[in-house]
């Protein structure tokens, strides 16, 4: 049974592929169909010719309905009865809910957009609801033929492509309501440009319901040509004249007056349809080439599917920034949400901020996934192509000899997301639960948990690789050409990677030493894989390579052991007893809870100085990170007992011989000569 229908569905999607191929094909041939060009009179005058019998075709099939060869001539009252009705209803609601804020309100992005699709949303709802009630009420009160069904279907959804279209135009544009506009536009020049868009959009409508009308009537091709072509050179010249008023059109920021004053610092959108201009005149260059070389139906078909691009386009672009604005207003912290996040689940701000970027992320690809699929089919990309195209890109296509599978690839990934986070978990419960309880030095255990760390890492990435597909023995080359960009320009990077790793087996400096190296000096930090970060005294960080730190010199004060030796250098009189000095000293250094008492202090008579006997206090402290302080507390100490002992401390002196001098200093008492009187 399950071979009977692999085998079934093998058959059906062959013949799916067929018949997609059969209607691209057919498509084609009847887009790129040759016919008489826009400046041959003759398609013109034949088109003309069938206006008449149009007409006459429709008053016939009206007139049949109406006069009871396809129901009782009731029904057709009461239907337009019922239409009139609605068609008051619709305009009554449209007036209501289009009529927008005071504006006094302040509006923000949230409410501007929601307000922007909301008149669409809601003229799509009425005027479907509106068409459901005349449907029920058609279908109860009589039984219409197949054409009058597919007339009525034409009409409906001729109005409601109109409505929603228009709709959606007012909203972007808002003509009379400044502070409300999405675009960047004076109010004079988004007036022009809504009702450029509103005639565009009419013309979509009567375009679809004329093209049904055809069909239903059974109009000759000329009436179809000679339709096709006016209408597509109607959609170029109002796409000209669309791209023109928006081209030259001046800013609202920059216009002055009321529109200045009612902007405030309202958020823009549409920017990025400056950048399509050149490609739409391309687009509208072609349209008119093809007219004048004789192929209306690829015209018609290029206008046509450019307004419905550009409809789904719009609205779809309004949809992700009104979901981006929902996510934002969501998780601002007034809101019950924000609260919520923050109060109940104790989430920190930035996690938060991760949180809205996560869920914008999804609503970024949500309206992808819906609005790509609808454009394809737009432009005659038929659901069997788009199926294999999904089915290549996640099951695995093909790119010479090599088969790349992006399911593999996402398994990879969400494989290697699954081992980071076991590895930090991992890392972390060595950290916290098992190395915490032990004595180890501060050093060794970041040398484990950094070792740790890279180890579960790398085997993170492999396994992930192997579930991606990735074959190791075939690595050998990568390997090769690996080693060649290695030898020349990753040399530096492997080597500050293989120094870190020597300086964690080896560990000659650890977190928490003492170091001084030629990038400076202080306690350090962090030491990664590249790089080991020091932090000076001063608090600024010093990242200094790893290869400097195994070839090049380092002081380290807490390599073997903490304690540190403090040398103090004092000068005393030649009055004062040597022996009483070196008691002094030897008193102040013990008296020192930092000193300890062995290796004990000890003092050294230096010399005979120029102006003082020169004494050197050597101690020795218990860390060497307070032999500052351990200096500064015994010069203080020093100093006082000296001058409690009346032992001088001297400074320098200079004995200075005057052997001659000029007789004229002499003379004047030692003065120097008066300057020379000036001569005017």
């Amino acid at each position: 049974a399950g071979q009977m229908l692999a085998l079934l569905a093998t058959k059906t999607a062959q013949l799916a592929q067929k018949a997609a191929a059969k209607q691209r094909e057919k498509f084609l041939s009847s887009v790129f169909e040759s016919s008489r060009s826009v400046l041959n009179p003759l398609l013109w005058a034949q088109g003309a010719a069938e206006v008449p019998g149009f007409f006459l075709r429709l008053k016939v099939l009206l007139s049949k309905w109406s006069a009871g060869g396809e129901g009782d001539s009731r029904v057709f009252l009461a239907v337009l009865a019922l239409f009139a009705l609605s068609s008051g209803m619709l305009i009554h609601v449209w007036r209501r809910w289009r009529r927008p804020p005071p504006a006094n309100v302040e509006l923000d992005d949230l409410h501007r957009l929601w307000r922007a699709i909301r008149v669409a949303v809601y003229s799509a709802f009425v005027v479907f609801a509106t068409l459901l009630v005349l449907n029920v009420a058609i279908y109860a009160l009589s039984t219409p033929s197949p054409r009058v069904a597919r007339f009525l279907d034409a009409v409906a959804m001729a109005i409601l492509y109109a409505s929603v279209m228009v709709a959606l135009a007012r909203g972007v544009f808002r003509p009379a309501t400044p502070y409300m506009r999405l675009v960047n536009l004076s109010s004079a020049d988004a007036l022009r440009a809504y009702r450029i868009s509103a005639a565009i959009a009419g013309l979509y409508a009567l375009d679809s319901l004329m093209g049904e009308l055809a069909e239903i009537l059974f109009m000759p091709v000329d009436f179809s040509a000679a339709w096709s072509a006016l209408t597509s050179m109607l959609y170029a010249i109002l796409f000209v004249l669309l791209l023109t008023a928006i081209r030259q059109a001046s800013p609202l920021s920059g216009g002055g007056g009321d529109d200045a004053e009612d902007m405030g610092s309202q958020r823009f959108f549409f920017g990025w349809t400056r950048y399509v201009f050149h490609l739409l005149w391309l687009v509208i260059l072609a349209v008119f080439a093809a007219l004048a070389l004789g192929y209306i139906s690829l015209a018609h078909f290029i206008t046509t599917r450019l307004v419905a691009t550009a409809a789904v386009i719009t609205a779809l672009y309004l949809l992700h920034h009104l979901a981006d604005a929902a996510v934002r207003a969501a998780l601002d912290r007034n809101t019950y949400t924000g609260q919520f996040l923050r109060r109940a689940m104790s989430l920190p701000e930035h996690a938060i901020t991760q949180l809205g970027v996560l869920f914008s992320t999804l609503v970024d690809i949500s309206v992808m996934a819906a609005g790509l699929p609808l454009v394809l089919m737009m432009w005659a990309v038929n659901w069997v192509d788009m199926t294999n195209w999904a089915r290549a890109a996640f099951f695995g296509f093909k790119v010479g000899n090599i088969t790349i599978e992006p399911s593999s690839i996402l398994l990879g990934v969400l494989v290697l997301i699954i081992g980071l986070i076991l590895s930090r978990l991992l890392t972390l419960w060595l950290e916290k639960r098992v190395l915490d309880r032990t004595n180890l030095d501060s050093g060794v255990r970041h040398s484990i948990v950094t070792t740790a760390k890279y180890t579960l890492t790398i085997g993170a990435f492999l396994v992930a690789l192997s579930v991606a597909g990735v074959n190791f023995s075939s690595l050998a080359i990568l390997g090769g050409a690996l080693g060649i960009g290695i030898g020349f320009g990753l040399q530096s990077i492997v080597n500050n990677f293989v120094s870190g790793l020597i300086l964690l087996a080896e560990r000659p400096i650890k977190v928490g030493d003492w170091i001084k190296v030629k990038g400076g000096e202080g306690v350090v930090r962090k030491i990664k894989v590249r790089s080991t970060e020091i932090e000076t005294f001063d608090r600024c960080s010093v990242i200094v390579p790893n290869s400097s730190l195994i070839s090049e010199p380092v002081s380290n004060w807490y390599h073997n052991s903490r304690m540190g030796r403090l040398r103090l250098l004092i000068g005393v009189s030649y009055d004062a007893d040597p022996d009483e000095v070196e008691k002094i000293l030897m008193r102040c250094a013990v008296s020192h809870p930092r000193a300890l008492a062995n290796p004990k202090p000890f003092v050294l008579f230096q010399g005979f100085g120029d102006n003082s006997l020169d004494f050197e206090l050597r101690v020795y402290v218990d860390d060497a990170g307070y032999i500052t302080r351990t200096g500064s507390d015994l010069r203080f100490a020093i100093f006082r007992a000296m001058k409690a002992a009346d032992i001088e401390i001297p400074f320098p002196q200079r004995d200075v011989h005057i052997r001659s001098m000029p007789d004229e200093i002499f003379d004047r008492g030692g003065m120097p000569p008066e300057p020379p009187e000036s001569r005017s």
